[in-house]
């Protein structure tokens, strides 16, 4: 029987109510349970490809943003979903690959400014996104200043980014990137087509923006997690969510870890701009599943390839 719309919507809610207490769990005290399940049932039902993807994936998509104390409302982190290539074995016993569509926790801009309030060394940042009619002035040299003045109404077509972070030194470091930087980092991303590009595309910009500023900010930075130049997910390579040796509680757990895992290493190698960002990736997923025990995932290795091919292609 083929699963309607409103009868998988009707199935998500009620595991939606299972999963309450692990929502809790993970929830910092400040975002309550019913907030974070009524948003997170929106966002499935303005985006149905949603409930047409791995049920299992989305439930933990959102365990992974109740754990970044962030709701998934597209403007703090949203849900989106991805092709992913996985294996099984056929009604023969033989393995086989199919591409299925998983959904994937995704922050966003608001979520990074969100995680600011919490820094101990940056006081305050920004980005923005400049367009034809706006009066925009930036200069450089020995007193470099931005000055964004935004046009009220007919503000024409994106011309350009920018970032402005404060350290409480009181230092300040800037970033400006043209419409076509934004652009080229879109069209060499494996989610060009995707919903975070498709639904928030000025959003993702100022992501974009934040993380190349992020290269230039002091490297202790505490923010480093939520704004490097790979996905903050990609932290979790760097320290694995369940240190090596340590007794899971359940299968479910360790599920969680790598399901976590996967997805930072996938969004980091499909956001990396050069090779050597890749490998980086790359190299720390081996060597945290490594501490799991655990074959590195089809599915990073795959997206590895992609991605280099993609990057030679733009070179060539």
């Amino acid at each position: 029987m083929t699963t309607t719309p409103r009868s998988a919507l009707n199935e998500i809610t009620a595991s939606f109510k299972e999963l309450r207490p692990q929502l809790a769990a993970a929830l910092p005290a400040n975002v309550p349970v019913d907030r974070f399940v009524r948003t997170a049932l929106t966002s499935v039902q303005l985006h149905p490809e949603l409930l047409q993807a791995d049920r299992r994936s989305l439930f933990l998509s959102c365990l992974q943003a109740a754990t970044d104390g962030l709701i998934p409302d597209g403007r703090e982190g949203a849900l989106v979903v991805f092709k992913t290539k996985v294996k099984r074995r056929d009604d023969r016993g033989n393995q086989v690959e199919e591409w299925i569509e998983k959904v994937q926790w995704m922050p966003m801009y608001g979520g990074l400014l969100k995680k600011i309030r919490n820094s101990d060394q940056l006081s305050s940042i920004a980005a923005n996104v400049v367009y034809e009619a706006d009066q925009f002035d930036y200069e450089l040299g020995d007193e470099e200043r931005i000055v964004h003045r935004p046009a009220l109404a007919n503000r024409g077509k994106q011309v350009a980014v920018y970032a402005i972070a404060k350290l409480k030194d009181g230092s300040i470091y800037r970033e400006v990137m043209p419409w076509s930087d934004v652009m080229q980092i879109r069209a060499s991303s494996k989610a060009k087509d995707g919903p975070a590009w498709s639904n928030w595309e000025d959003e993702m910009a100022r992501k974009s923006a934040i993380r190349r500023l992020s290269k230039r900010l002091p490297a202790a930075s505490d923010l480093d997690r939520y704004l490097g130049s790979t996905p903050e997910t990609e932290h979790a390579l760097q320290k694995p969510a369940v240190p090596a040796g340590a007794q899971l509680p359940d299968p479910e757990s360790l599920e969680r870890t790598t399901h976590a895992l996967t997805c930072g290493a996938i969004e980091a190698i499909r956001d990396a701009e050069d090779e050597g960002t890749v490998e980086h990736v790359w190299k720390g997923a081996r060597q945290a599943f490594g501490e799991l025990d655990l074959e590195v995932p089809i599915d990073i290795e795959a997206a590895r390839n992609e991605r280099l091919e993609e990057l030679r292609a733009v070179v060539e």
